[in-house]
């Protein structure tokens, strides 16, 4: 649902609201602590850890490629990436991303051939929302594996 109600977000108002981020987090948690009573202890803390590790090296990364790049990612995505990765594990994210960005990639190429079709002139970047194709990439990632 995270997913979901973020790609929603992203694609409407262009934005990522923290609220949303942080709920997904403390529902993070709340799973954590329903794992931590239905296995074991040291088994959920492992988990929790792996997850938490994972998520913060995607931030790291993302933030310095944000840095660096200039406005290729906004903030929210990249706080996105970071919370839905303590749902899915950076290994799985990381696969996410890729088939979301090849999704991207592919709806850019179509925006490119449709104004080229219709004779417009390159006017500037236009900016296409990154979550609604992560969504794209965890459904596709789903049915691959």
């Amino acid at each position: 649902m995270l997913f979901f109600a973020a790609a929603w977000t992203d694609w409407h108002v262009r934005r990522v609201p923290n609220r949303l981020l942080a709920v997904g987090v403390c529902l993070r948690l709340l799973l954590f602590l329903q794992e931590l009573c239905l296995s074991g202890r040291a088994e959920a803390v492992r988990e929790l850890l792996q997850a938490a590790a994972g998520s913060l090296i995607l931030l790291a990364f993302f933030l310095l490629a944000a840095r660096l790049s200039g406005r290729g990612l906004g903030m929210g995505d990249i706080k996105f990436i970071g919370t839905a990765a303590l749902f899915t594990g950076a290994h799985r994210m990381l696969v996410i991303l890729f088939c979301g960005l090849l999704l991207a990639l592919g709806a850019s190429f179509v925006l490119l051939a449709r104004a080229q079709k219709a004779g417009m002139e390159k006017e500037g970047r236009t900016a296409l929302p990154l979550i609604p194709f992560l969504l794209g990439g965890l459904l596709l990632e789903r049915l691959l594996l």
